[in-house]
């Protein structure tokens, strides 16, 4: 990258935003993040072929605004990953930013620009990524996970991915992606300085190498190779907790292990949360929790 194409954006923050559904959800993320020191980066899943890059312009008048390749993004599998780093490719092509935050189309701030800059400002240029446990071994997430890749989630390729699994276990046999690497995983939402940011575009083609048919490496690759630079990295903890690291994201897990969609019974949770941004929301379920939730921080 030539550093003459680098624009230094002092005190600006990236927002990187996976969409896949083009709602007024996403709408509100926008015009919500819309501030002169942010500029923001959208990837909107190829298979959204009803996608209208006009309606998101219209949501935008002040922060800068970049839209990245789309590919089609299966849930778990490496295109994950790959959206990820097209994100913040496009982001540190354009400028170094004080950070880079990864959100989903159907997350939104819970705090106003004002609250979440000066939030950010005040650590001290800390990482905001989430390790679970420390000694687990995560090494059957990678390596031959070539089914789960091409299916991801869906309820109909359970035979598939029971496959899969043999397959995965049969091909570790051939193939050690990540000998010398200590796993790590977490939440894949991140917020991260400027050097990290770099540091995992820099080092893309080894991330591929390692996860390529990985299940789930979303959750695992920017934990990985952060963790294995030794102390190079200052990572944010929470006051008060002990076992793990604060991504200042109020999410409510459900039952399936997936997060529950918030309602207006969450108001007043939201409003007294000390996270920055909530995950998730959706107009079609709950429009008066979105509506409220711009009101809030507007």
């Amino acid at each position: 990258m030539a550093e003459d194409k680098i624009v230094f954006t002092r005190c600006k923050h990236a927002y990187l935003v996976m969409a896949h559904k083009d709602d007024e959800t996403l709408r509100t993320l926008l015009r919500t993040l819309d501030d002169p020191r942010n500029d923001i980066f959208i990837h909107m899943d190829a298979k959204n072929t009803g996608w209208d890059e006009n309606r998101a312009l219209a949501s935008i008048d002040k922060a800068g605004f970049f839209f990245v390749p789309r590919i089609s993004v299966t849930w778990g599998g490496y295109s994950q990953i790959a959206c990820e780093l097209g994100l913040l490719n496009a982001a540190v092509d354009k400028g170094r930013y004080t950070y880079y935050h990864l959100l989903s189309g159907q997350d939104l701030p819970i705090k106003s620009q004002d609250r979440i800059h000066s939030f950010f400002d005040s650590c001290g240029g800390k990482e905001f990524v989430r390790f679970e446990n420390h000694n687990r071994d995560y090494g059957s997430r990678i390596g031959g996970h070539v089914i789960w890749n091409a299916f991801g989630k869906s309820k109909t390729q359970i035979f598939l991915r029971k496959v899969d699994s043999l397959l995965a276990r049969l091909l570790q046999l051939y193939r050690k992606p990540a000998e010398g690497l200590k796993l790590m995983k977490g939440d894949n939402w991140f917020s991260i300085t400027d050097e990290l940011a770099r540091y995992i575009v820099e080092n893309a083609s080894l991330v591929r190498s390692v996860f390529w048919d990985s299940m789930c490496g979303d959750e695992l690759f920017l934990q990985t190779f952060a963790w294995n630079t030794g102390k190079r990295f200052d990572f944010y903890r929470m006051p008060g907790e002990d076992n793990t690291d604060g991504i200042m994201r109020m999410i409510d897990w459900g039952e399936d292990e997936s997060p529950r969609v918030l309602s207006m019974d969450d108001l007043d949770s939201i409003s007294d949360s000390k996270m920055m941004f909530a995950r998730k929301f959706d107009f079609e379920i709950d429009s008066d929790i979105v509506r409220a939730v711009e009101q809030l921080v507007c």
